[in-house]
Formats: C-alpha cells, sequence, structure tokens
C-alpha cells in the first residue's frame, strides 16, 4: 500500500520518516508535490494524484496538516474512491498533529492509510541518535533535561 498518515508534532522528525517511506518504497527519482492542506483544497490533491505524471513514472504527494476540519462528505467520498483503488504510482502521504477519530466515517477511512505514530520522547531521541557514541548517563540525563520542551533544538544539537 503506498497510501500513509504520518500522526506527530516534531516537523524534523516528520520529515525524517516521509524521507525514509520514499527510500523505502523507491520512490527516489519521483516528483514531490506538497500541498499545505490548512490554505490548499484537498480535492487540488486529490486531483493530482489521479492525474499521469508527465516527467517522471513515479511521483509522491505529500498532504501536510490532514484535519478533520477538511473532512467533509465529497472530500470523504473523494478519499474513500481513491483509497478503494490507488495508484500504483503514487505514494500518497498525510501528515497530522492531531486527528479526532471519535467519528465512524473517520475511523473507516483511515483504516485504508497505514498509520505511523511519531513519538516525541526526548529520551528515546537522545538514545537513538547517541547509541554509537559512548556517553554516560549524566550527560544523557543533562541533554533530557536542558531540551525537555524543545525537541526541535535537540535535533539540531545531536544530528
Amino acid at each position: 500500500m503506498n497510501s500513509y498518515l504520518i500522526k506527530g508534532t516534531s516537523l524534523s522528525l516528520i520529515d525524517r520518516k516521509i524521507d525514509e517511506l520514499i527510500k523505502n518504497e523507491k520512490f527516489t527519482e519521483a516528483l514531490v508535490t506538497t500541498y499545505d492542506l490548512e490554505e490548499d483544497s484537498i480535492l487540488l490533491l486529490m486531483e493530482d494524484a489521479d492525474t499521469i505524471s508527465f516527467l517522471t513514472p513515479n511521483k509522491v504527494i505529500i498532504g501536510r496538516n490532514f484535519s478533520n476540519n477538511i473532512l467533509s462528505s465529497d472530500v470523504i467520498s473523494v478519499l474513500n474512491k481513491y483509497l478503494d483503488n490507488p495508484n500504483s504510482n503514487v505514494l500518497l502521504i498525510f501528515t497530522a498533529n492531531n486527528l479526532d477519530t471519535r467519528k465512524k466515517i473517520v475511523k473507516e477511512l483511515i483504516s485504508k492509510l497505514t498509520i505511523i505514530n511519531i513519538e516525541n520522547s526526548v529520551k528515546e531521541l537522545i538514545n537513538s541518535n547517541l547509541s554509537d557514541y559512548e556517553v554516560e548517563n549524566k550527560v544523557k540525563n543533562l541533554l533530557e533535561e536542558y531540551y525537555q520542551n524543545d525537541i526541535e533544538r535537540l535535533i539540531n544539537e545531536i544530528t
């Protein structure tokens, strides 16, 4: 399946995951188009997904800020139709900060997407990025205490 929903609040971690998906799905040579769904219509994004690419055989379409606010009945209908029969030459990625999944129709929609949750744990991020180095626990604890509320700054420091 080439349709994903990435849930998280850290833009840097979401961008890393998108790059990883593009590489793993072998879409590295594909044309990448990004839509901000707070400003652009999701129907425009879906039209792009249905359109054949002229420059490259594959394309990556990223819809940032996917939320319940954009999910009208028309949009849900178009999304369901596409997700029932997706284009294999399109890697479709949505990103969301928070998505209310209590509604039945939203549950059905996101069940057709591969969901990736990105945890913003400072401790896990420090441990994973510094695992190749010999770092004392005291240093890791100081990093965790210093960057506890600013994960973006931590990412810039340790990567």
